[in-house]
């Protein structure tokens, strides 16, 4: 718009020098810079017709909190031109949104970027709504077909923390678990747990025949105990109503980063576990399993997207009516930085 105005002011600037007759030259430059405007123009319109656009939305790690929003043409000619993009951006976990319009200059002819900056981590989902070729001047722009409506996500990873200080996790026998108690053995003979000296007593069943032939002595094999731990860590994804605003949309930053940060020690440590939260569009308690830190890395994008709202029961009240009573023994629930243990 700025520019439209300055090339007005600039034209109505010569022909008032042109018409009195006060400088003749004033009416070449009126007729090239009015010539020049419709090249451009025309230019503009025909290359639009051609160009094709590719979007690609970068996120951050470690509470950088910016994205960067990657835009590629397949245009090549010498002659530069600009974008304009209408853009809606919303954090899914907070829920912050905002909507721009705005003029973009080439750092190459094909390429243009553009950084977007949060208050806080979470899920960044990005509406492209319409995006516009405009010519060198910016003086006319003209509308880039077939990419409306483009939904872009990336991820704002929150700042690494340290796990919170939680119970003790328990476990609980499961015969059909590939998980072995490291403490304790058990009847499972298909994986063993220590081999020791033949006592009194012993179960024939439980000799290893093979390692004693070769020892000339009996040496009993001793099975390992299959356990499963059934641990549920529960996100907080609601506040109390004097809570709302930043104070809430920190806390749920925090508590992310913490529930993030015990995920990765339990799978340190072998724990398989559950995550949960509250899911506002399903109104219930989603849950994900976690074996690996994979199976954590492919979560993220769902556990960044629990979307905080005004807090009516909290998390630990909605599992017990929603959930099955006996699917998990032990539930953490993380709010902000603590661990609170339930036992079922």
């Amino acid at each position: 718009m700025k520019n439209r105005l300055f090339f007005i002011l600039w034209l109505a600037v010569l022909v008032l020098l042109w018409l009195p007759g006060r400088l003749q030259s004033a009416g070449v430059i009126l007729t090239d810079s009015l010539l020049a405007v419709i090249v451009l123009a025309i230019w503009t319109y025909f290359a639009t017709k051609h160009i094709k656009a590719g979007f690609e939305l970068k996120g951050s790690r470690n509470g950088e909190k910016q994205a960067v929003l990657e835009i590629k043409t397949n245009y090549s000619e010498k002659l530069p031109i600009g974008l304009k993009l209408k853009i809606q951006s919303e954090n899914l976990l907070t829920g912050q949104m905002c909507e721009m319009a705005l003029g973009l200059q080439a750092e190459k002819k094909d390429k243009w970027t553009l950084e977007f900056k949060s208050s806080h981590a979470g899920k960044l989902q990005v509406m492209i709504e319409a995006v516009y070729v405009t010519d060198l001047l910016g003086l006319f722009c003209f509308h880039l077909k077939g990419v409306e409506r483009q939904m872009l996500t990336c991820l704002l990873l929150p700042q690494a923390a340290e796990p919170p200080q939680m119970p003790e996790v328990f476990y609980q026998y499961a015969e059909s678990s590939d998980t072995y108690a490291e403490n304790r053995l058990g009847a499972d003979q298909s994986q063993t747990y220590e081999l020791r000296d033949y006592r009194s007593g012993d179960n024939f069943r439980a000799i290893h025949w093979k390692l004693s032939s070769r020892n000339e002595s009996w040496i009993v094999r001793e099975g390992s105990c299959p356990i499963d731990y059934r641990l549920l860590l529960l996100l907080e994804n609601s506040y109390e109503i004097e809570e709302a605003g930043e104070k809430a949309e920190t806390a749920i930053e925090h508590a992310c980063a913490c529930i993030i940060a015990l995920s990765e020690d339990l799978t340190d440590k072998g724990i398989v576990h559950h995550i949960g939260w509250w899911d506002k569009k399903t109104q219930s308690v989603c849950t994900v399993e976690i074996q690996s830190a994979e199976d954590l890395l492919l979560s993220l994008g769902e556990i960044l997207a629990a979307t905080l709202e005004e807090r009516k029961r909290t998390i630990w009240e909605r599992f017990q009516d929603t959930c099955e009573e006996n699917r998990f023994a032990q539930i953490i629930v993380i709010d902000d930085e603590t661990a609170k243990n339930h036992s079922l």
